[in-house]
Order: C-alpha cells, then structure tokens, then sequence
C-alpha cells in the first residue's frame, strides 16, 4: 500500500501541495506527507518543512529504528 501512495505522490505540484497544506491543521498529516517526501526523495519535500514548523512544536511524533516506525505519544 505504501508503495501506490508514494508512486501516486510523486508528481504532485509543489504549489498545489503548498496551498493544500497552508489551510491543514493537523500536525500529524503534515508531518506524515513530509516523512514521506523525504523518504522518497521526491522534489516537492523540501518546501513542506515551514508547514510543520508552523504548526509543531519542534517535538518528533515518530521515530525511525531498524525494525520499522514507531510512533510516540504526541
């Protein structure tokens, strides 16, 4: 499933993204659509990281080991 969203993402407008992005409020999305980007190395993930200084607190919500992602209480 992971594999379709990341192909499914990786032609997305950057200003599409931007304004999809500036009107969400919920830290976790953000944050989720920038983890994925970075992962994925696609171009459009390297503007996402002001959406989610705006509105995290700075603090991971999840972290990335050997055996996979876990997540951490928010």
């Amino acid at each position: 499933m992971l594999h379709v969203v990341k192909w499914a993402t990786r032609n997305l407008r950057h200003d599409v993204l931007d304004e999809f992005l500036s009107h969400c409020h919920r830290v976790k999305v953000v944050r989720l659509v920038h983890d994925l980007g970075l992962e994925a190395d696609f171009s459009w993930a390297r503007g996402i990281q002001k959406h989610v200084d705006r509105l995290g607190a700075g603090k991971r919500w999840s972290n990335q080991t050997k055996n996979g992602r876990i997540t951490l209480k928010p």
